[in-house]
């Protein structure tokens, strides 16, 4: 279910709370082929009952881009409310390909360049003359013999520096409009070592990595042919080692 913000329901959602968390993300956080009750932010609202009022920014095919683009077009009017707020950012590795433009789905997201140090929005990845780039990229996609010998989909050490440069981006812009904040990180991949700059950032934040917790690779999963996103009952894991991550990480 959508509410007016466009982002999905918690359900039985406590309203006019000062403390929040906001999670933001693709897929895995919105809960892809879950019911209202069965996502992440669900779960941890739950488990937080009055406590604290938790926000789903997450969306299907989505990556850190998009919630940078509603932080700086003034769309996070739903947390207005909010005096303390925790961010949850949930990692995949393929996000890298999502913030620069390499996957299919993507045509109509934010486009974010190189500014010297800084990064700006420069249209969408749909608007001339990126879309001819896309359009490329469609035609070999659709090639067999030509995606043999050109993977489009591959990442490289640029692309992983623009999505370190979005997460600081957020931290930085979040901290403009709101005083109180802490930010965190779930990493759903392996550290693979070609990965440096995304595994650096992620070292000196406050990380948690799934491949630590102690939940059954069972749960990973929901074995739906083209699906495959985790089950419900991994979220309610997940959840409660969230809970215990944030009551080390600060008095909440």
């Amino acid at each position: 279910t959508i509410n007016k913000y466009g982002h999905r329901i918690i359900k039985n959602h406590k309203m006019n709370l000062t403390k929040c968390i906001v999670f933001y993300g693709g897929s895995i956080t919105f809960g892809q082929s879950l019911n209202d009750d069965e996502t992440l932010p669900y779960y941890v609202s739950k488990l937080y009952n009055d406590e604290v009022q938790v926000f789903n920014y997450a969306f299907n095919g989505y990556g850190p881009h998009q919630f940078l683009s509603k932080i700086e077009n003034s769309h996070t009017s739903e947390i207005k409310g909010c005096k303390d707020i925790s961010l949850i950012y949930f990692y995949i590795n393929d996000h890298i390909g999502r913030v620069v433009g390499k996957r299919s789905w993507g045509d109509k997201s934010p486009r974010y360049v190189n500014d010297g140090d800084n990064i700006i929005q420069k249209s969408f990845f749909s608007s001339y003359p990126f879309k001819l780039i896309m359009k490329f990229r469609k035609n070999i996609r659709n090639s067999k013999i030509i995606s043999i010998f050109y993977n489009i989909e591959k990442t490289n050490k640029k692309d992983q520096i623009l999505l370190v440069k979005i997460l600081k981006k957020i931290e930085e812009e979040f901290n403009n409009l709101y005083s109180n904040n802490s930010f965190y990180y779930i990493v759903w991949d392996k550290q693979k070592l070609d990965l440096q700059i995304i595994n650096n950032f992620f070292k000196v934040k406050k990380t948690l990595y799934i491949n630590n917790l102690d939940i059954p690779k069972i749960y990973h999963s929901n074995n739906i042919p083209g699906d495959n996103h985790p089950k419900k009952e991994f979220n309610e894991l997940l959840s409660k080692e969230i809970k215990k991550f944030l009551s080390i990480s600060r008095e909440f």
